[in-house]
């Protein structure tokens, strides 16, 4: 019987994988660890999986086709079943939800609660109503007071049979607008409801400049080292340098260990006990660090391990080290919100220069030493926002 069982999942996973996908993570929607290995599957696959959504996503995990899977709102950490079915069940019988307020007020007789809300809009399940992350959590408590307002009126009575569209739209609430959260305080929030980042990685705006300071992505890495078959071990003293997220921080005995994440993979990582006192400020749980050590293989756990010998901040490894900060622009550039930014961070030692694209040709200009910045993390942050993490380089020396 176990064969049969093995051939008909194999059957599946060969001819129905995208539903055979869906399938199994909807059978372990209550498993974050579970999902995650099953998400790097759907990588693996070449299968995307699309944010959840008030508008498309069931409780369930969904196909939408052939290598496309929906994210289940069942799976996001504090949205119960019950909640889910709600919110599916009233889209399907009387449309796409238009609105927060329109959202609030149909599910007015379900009750949500402001922890499930919150839950929703931190996981991005509220991105399709056009409304900034930040706007929705900052404006919840109106949009279930409004909910409970037209709930009283339907009780009551007072619906007015000419209440038009435009009528409705003029009686709505103000949202409390607020600038969207800085991306790693949306990657967090969104780590926190759905148990991993999804739509980024809080070390994607460091990944560019760390070129010329490790010795690769940690995929390539970890792809190298599985493909070795032991010939890295002649070389396990040779000093390298990563870089990445500490997850996992845990002590075992003198000594401490975590995991290293780049957002492509991850590695082992352990500080002898001689040296983990002189990291202590800089080694806690999803700090952004530069490590320098050398690789090692376990026997006994059967894998490679990083000994970390050197540990600095990455934010203040880069300012140390950046000669020149690159920015890649098209013609939507705005130069005077740039100007106002690199205000701010001058006199520095950091160059900047611009890659300006346009339909015909990509011009490169260098603006004058009275431009010369500081390569701080608020620059860097302030740049994350105005251009995005993947459109500007701050380039360092060796």
């Amino acid at each position: 019987s176990y064969a049969l069982i093995a051939y008909q999942t194999a059957w599946l996973k060969t001819h129905y994988l995208a539903e055979f996908m869906a399938a199994s993570m909807t059978a372990d929607i209550d498993n974050t660890d579970k999902l995650i290995r099953l998400k790097e599957d759907c990588i693996y696959f070449k299968i995307d999986i699309m944010a959840p959504c008030i508008n498309h996503s069931s409780y369930d995990f969904v196909v939408e086709n052939s290598n496309t899977l929906r994210y289940g709102l069942g799976a996001i950490k504090g949205i119960g079943k019950y909640a889910a079915e709600a919110i599916t069940n009233e889209r399907l019988n009387n449309g796409s939800y238009t609105d927060f307020f329109d959202f609030c007020s149909r599910l007015a007789e379900q009750k949500l609660s402001k922890r499930t809300i919150e839950a929703l809009i931190k996981s991005g399940a509220l991105d399709c109503l056009d409304e900034t992350r930040s706007t929705l959590n900052n404006s919840i408590e109106i949009g279930l007071n409004y909910s409970n307002k037209k709930a009283m009126d339907r009780e009551s009575g007072q619906n007015s049979l000419f209440f038009s569209d435009t009528d409705r739209l003029q009686t709505l609430p103000k949202l409390r607008r607020k600038k969207e959260w800085e991306l790693n305080v949306l990657l967090r929030n969104e780590y926190q409801s759905l148990g991993f980042y999804f739509s980024g990685h809080p070390f994607d705006p460091y990944r560019k400049d760390c070129t010329y300071i490790t010795k690769s992505p940690l995929d390539q890495l970890t792809a190298s080292l599985e493909a070795s078959n032991g010939s890295y071990r002649s070389n396990q003293q040779t000093m390298m340098g990563l870089a990445g997220l500490v997850t996992g921080l845990k002590r075992r005995g003198e000594n401490l260990i975590f995991k290293l994440d780049d957002g492509t993979a991850s590695i082992d990582v352990i500080v002898f006990g001689e040296r983990k006192d002189n990291f202590r400020d800089l080694l806690i749980e999803n700090a952004v660090l530069h490590l320098k050590g050398n690789l090692r293989f376990d026997a006994y756990a059967d894998k490679w391990q990083f000994v970390a010998e050197g540990i600095s901040g990455l934010d203040q490894l880069i300012e140390k080290k950046a000669n020149t900060l690159l920015i890649e622009c098209d013609t939507k550039f705005n130069p005077d919100k740039l100007k106002s930014i690199l205000q701010a961070y001058i006199p520095g030692s950091c160059k900047v220069n611009i890659h300006y694209k346009t339909d015909i040709d990509v011009y490169r200009l260098q603006l004058s030493e009275e431009w010369t910045v500081n390569a701080t993390k608020e620059l860097r942050d302030q740049l994350t926002v105005e251009f995005g993490s993947g459109n500007f380089q701050f380039l360092t020396d060796n």
